[in-house]
């Protein structure tokens, strides 16, 4: 049970390696996963219409302004520079928004006038959380919208009505352990806030219908995750979206529709509603696939849907 001897480099290994375990019997598997994307606009087929930044480029989650010219861009379109970016499709030019940290979660007022950032900092157990304000065009300077103290928000989504939140919120008791759960702040004021969906299991990657009334997340607790969606506030029947597993949902503009990733495919599950509020799966479809970043258990999703919904 201790190292001897020295070294010795593995012919072949990748240098996107991200997790290897070796078996009693010397076979080796590998977990292989590239640190560097490019951020691409397509088509519901998968197609890719657009380069907006080429390789390399970090971890990254982009969202559509609501009139649909610009993308706010948080994480790392320049390598080491993790920052809040925005892209504007009409130009093709890349800005920073600075608000001097890497954002945990990015999102637009209902008029487009503002992007919301929220970051964490400390360790969870002096950890601190604040969501930041600043106008789209840069024309004053960041402020704190929210005061979070001892919470670790790790994403979440604005509401149509511009003020209320829906956070990712994790509550694992140390850094050994991640548990995540959603919790709804109903203004700037609102610093506890309301639990939306919690329990022993994670629930993450909320997001609100464009009319508000329902709320669509992930959740393990079947044992892999899925995509649900529940009438906002409630109370309302749980609607399972995904069948074979999924995570990351992003509602479609006019709402009936539901797409959300499992493993590397893109699918869509289209609604019907109810006469009492509720909603049903009348079918599910694979969009396509391809080499994207993350998965079901991401916190937020790595995409976003164009206003026009044709578009990724």
């Amino acid at each position: 049970r201790r190292t001897i001897g020295e070294p010795i480099p593995v012919p072949g290994t990748p240098e996107g390696m991200a997790g290897a375990t070796l078996s009693p019997d010397g076979t080796l598997a590998m977990t292989i996963q590239s640190d560097e994307y490019e951020v691409v606009m397509v088509n519901d087929r998968g197609t890719v219409e657009r380069i907006l930044i080429e390789s390399p480029v970090d971890e990254i989650f982009p969202r559509f302004s609501p009139d649909g010219r610009t993308v706010a861009l948080g994480g790392g379109p320049i390598r080491d520079r993790r920052e809040l970016w925005l892209f504007n499709l009409d130009t093709g030019l890349l800005s920073q928004l600075g608000v001097g940290f890497d954002p945990h979660m990015v999102e637009w007022t209902p008029d487009g006038a503002r992007i919301l950032a929220a970051t964490a900092s400390g360790g969870r157990s002096i950890n601190r959380s604040r969501i930041w304000s600043r106008a789209a065009n840069a024309s004053d300077e960041p402020s704190v919208s929210v005061e979070l103290p001892e919470r670790w928000i790790v994403g979440g989504t604005l509401a149509p009505d511009g003020q209320t939140l829906a956070i990712t919120e994790n509550v694992g008791p140390d850094l050994s352990e991640d548990r995540f759960d959603i919790v709804v702040l109903e203004s700037a004021e609102d610093s506890v806030g309301t639990p939306f969906a919690t329990g022993e299991t994670d629930e993450l990657a909320p997001r609100f219908s464009p009319d508000g009334r329902f709320l669509a997340y992930a959740s393990d607790e079947s044992g892999r995750f899925q995509v649900y969606v529940r009438p906002f506030p409630g109370p309302g029947a749980r609607v399972q979206v995904s069948a074979d597993g999924g995570g990351q949902p992003v509602w479609s503009p006019d709402g009936r529709r539901v797409f959300y990733r499992t493993d590397q495919a893109m699918m869509v599950a289209t609604l019907s509603a109810g006469g009492a509020g509720d909603v049903s799966v009348t079918s599910r479809e694979r969009l396509f696939e391809g080499d994207f970043f993350g998965g079901p258990a991401d916190t937020k999703a790595s995409y976003d849907v164009h206003p026009d919904g044709r578009r990724f």
